[in-house]
Formats: structure tokens, sequence, C-alpha cells
């Protein structure tokens, strides 16, 4: 019996210890929040993408490369190339990094072997500036531009454009929508753009789009 009353206080004091780191860790909802500078991760200020692989190292892409922080170190790649990298995406499935950058858009492999798929494009549409999004959509990655969407399936390249031109593309539940320079929005369909809503004003440039019961909300640039 005594043996027994022994084991409920040390299983006592181990929940009540348990406890007590909890709230320190937790307390009004904070975190434990470690910032980096650009010394620590030796590159510019400017950071515009992030991702996470199977091994939970995160790359970010930064004006002068793509980072890699593994939990304990930094390290930069793609370093010296001329070109700022604005997006990435990761494919747990075939294992490699998709970037998007000025003028370029490709992916990585384990080895940090460089694919450049601007190649596969034809020469009318191989004039655009930035891939700022890089998206994933059943079994497919989507590069998008202000000249185009580029869609690649593992082997082609379908450009998806509009006589308009495009601006930001937004995936939302599933869902890719870009806006068009005309302020209309579009939605993906199959391999192309169907219209999905028109905007009272053409000057308003969307910044964002998320979903509440079923209905799209617009985030404008002029915040209204």
């Amino acid at each position: 019996m005594e043996k027994f009353h022994c084991y409920k206080l040390k299983l006592l004091a181990y929940f009540i210890l348990l406890f007590t780191c909890y709230t320190l860790t937790g307390q009004n909802g904070q975190y434990l929040i470690r910032n980096f500078s650009p010394e620590d991760y030796r590159a510019g200020i400017q950071n515009n993408s992030f991702a996470q692989n199977r091994s939970l190292s995160v790359f970010v892409a930064n004006n002068l490369g793509i980072l890699e922080f593994d939990g304990t170190e930094w390290t930069v790649h793609r370093v010296n190339s001329g070109k700022k990298e604005r997006s990435l995406f990761f494919d747990s499935v075939s294992n490699r990094l998709f970037f998007g950058s000025q003028g370029d858009f490709g992916y990585y492999e384990n080895d940090w072997k460089y694919h450049s798929l601007t190649e596969l494009l034809h020469e009318q549409f191989r004039d655009f500036d930035e891939v700022w999004d890089v998206f994933y959509l059943d079994g497919k990655v989507y590069f998008c531009t202000f000249r185009g969407i580029f869609q690649f399936d593992g082997n082609s390249l379908n450009p998806i454009t509009l006589p308009s031109g495009l601006r930001r593309s937004f995936l939302v539940n599933n869902q890719l929508f870009v806006q068009s320079n005309e302020s209309h929005i579009y939605r993906l369909k199959g391999n192309s753009l169907e219209l999905h809503q028109k905007l009272e004003k053409p000057s308003e440039i969307i910044k964002g789009i998320v979903e509440n019961d079923r209905e799209l909300i617009l985030f404008s640039q002029s915040g209204k």
C-alpha cells in the first residue's frame, strides 16, 4: 500500500511539472520566436516567399538567392545569378523545389541541380518579367506571371493567357483565380480561364482573396 501511494505521488508530481512547463511556454498565446537578420543568413533584406520540405528544412526566396535553414545553419544557394527570387514551392512527391524569379522559372533536385523550364516555352512567351507565384494544383505546377500562367505537367508547359494580360494570381481552396488587367476576376477551368466576377472599378488592384461561406472576399490595394 505504501509503495502504491508513493507511485501516485510521483505521478502527481509529473503532471504538475508538465502543466507548469506548458503554462510557462504557452501562456497568453505566446510562442517562442527567434528573429534572423540579413547578417545571420548572409543575403539581402527582402524575402518574398517560403517553402518547407519533408525534412522540415525551410527555403526562402531572397533578393540575392535561395536560402536554406535546417534548424541550425543557413546556406545560400543560387548566388550571383543576377535575378531576384520571387516564389517557391516544394513538391514532396517529386522531391523538387520549384522556383520563380525574374525572367526565369524551373526547379532544383536533391543535389541542387538546376533545371530551367523556360527553354520549353515558345519564343513568343519568353518575354516575361517576374514569376510572383508558384502554385501546385491537381498534380500540376503553375508559374504565374503578368504575361501568362505557365502550366507544367512534369514534361511540357502549357501557356494560359488573356488578351488583356494578367495581374496577381491566387490559390483559394484548391481553385486558382487571377485578376485581368481589366480588373475582372477569372477562374482556372481545365486549361483555360473563365470569367468569374466583374469588378466595378477597373483601376482596383486585388492583393488577396479568401473564401467565406462559398463567397469570395477580395482585398484591394486601396483597402476597400
